[in-house]
């Protein structure tokens, strides 16, 4: 697999650390709107290249327990498109492609912000359908068991 490294802000460029940081403000709204438990949650967006130029085309936030429960959440696309699409560019270094797909994971214990970015096939891979958005969830989970 060829995506790139997951991001906190200490290993940002500053190309990419001030688009992150935009983001990252413009997600404080839609996550204190959510009324539920939760010890972290990622936000999954999918941007696409088009005749209109890069859009975010779908948002969807994902709220994980300790426990590795999760649950889905509900986020303002109008609100997020504009920062996301900003970090999409910083992170694609001017390289083209068709789609992308990013996690955005903030975690309440560590306060700590991680991304990983897919690209084109890959991201294909992590597009969130009602019959596919468990099993993102479950990829996307930042409490689940990783393979050594």
């Amino acid at each position: 697999m060829t995506q790139n490294p997951s991001h906190d802000s200490s290993s940002l460029s500053r190309d990419e650390d001030k688009p992150l940081r935009e983001l990252a403000e413009a997600l404080q709204l839609d996550v204190q709107d959510f009324t539920g438990e939760w010890d972290a949650f990622t936000a999954v967006f999918t941007v696409a290249d088009g005749l209109d130029g890069l859009t975010l085309q779908q948002v969807d936030p994902i709220f994980y327990l300790k426990n590795g429960a999760f649950t889905h959440g509900v986020f303002s696309r109008k609100i997020l498109e504009a920062p996301v699409v900003r970090y999409v560019e910083a992170r694609s270094h001017d390289r083209p492609f068709d789609i992308a797909v990013v996690f955005f994971t903030y975690d309440t214990e560590t306060k700590g912000i991680e991304t990983r970015v897919f690209w084109d096939n890959e991201a294909v891979t992590f597009l969130v359908t009602p019959d596919t958005w468990t099993s993102v969830a479950q990829v996307a989970n930042p409490y689940r068991e990783k393979k050594a």
